[in-house]
């Protein structure tokens, strides 16, 4: 479900790593990597995170 919503919203993801998904802004590039029951989640802007 976690990746249908992700895609739903417009993150791209990875070609090597699916688990890997990316949704670039105007200037800014969010991350969002999942593992088993793990989610991290990065950015080039700290207020994305949040």
């Amino acid at each position: 479900r976690l990746r249908k919503f992700l895609i739903e919203n417009d993150y791209v993801r990875g070609k090597v790593d699916n688990t890997l998904f990316v949704k670039k802004f105007k200037n800014d590039t969010m991350y969002v990597q999942i593992y088993v029951d793990d989610i991290v989640f990065g950015s080039t802007n700290s207020s994305l995170c949040k």
